[in-house]
């Protein structure tokens, strides 16, 4: 079964923060419609600027399938837009995936003038 997550908000604690309730929804095959609803996990969201766009996050929903990514929404021209983000997980981080290799370390070392 196809599911989805819906989400309403139910106290602002200031301009930029405020309390969510998560709704789990069953999804139609066609991934067109949402029904069935039950009640998740209450949660915050928070809305902060980077580099000029605002970023609106959520937390407190416990997702049930594992996940490198963190989603966010964020606003360009007048419409919204779901992003991803890798986590800050220290897993992720210290991975040899995530390393430079030899040739990126040359190259990076060679713009930041750095001695061999």
């Amino acid at each position: 079964m196809l599911t989805n997550l819906r989400v309403a908000f139910t106290g602002a604690t200031s301009a930029s923060a405020g309390t969510v309730q998560f709704y789990q929804c069953a999804l139609n095959e066609a991934q067109t419609t949402s029904s069935n609803c039950i009640v998740a996990e209450t949660g915050t969201y928070t809305i902060e600027t980077i580099n000029g766009a605002r970023l609106m996050r959520f937390a407190g929903y416990a997702p049930t399938t594992f996940s490198t990514d963190e989603n966010f929404y964020t606003e360009f021209g007048a419409s919204v837009y779901r992003a991803r983000q890798t986590k800050p997980v220290d897993s992720f981080k210290t991975s040899p995936s995530k390393r430079l290799n030899a040739t990126a370390w040359a190259s990076l070392r060679g713009q930041l003038a750095l001695a061999n």
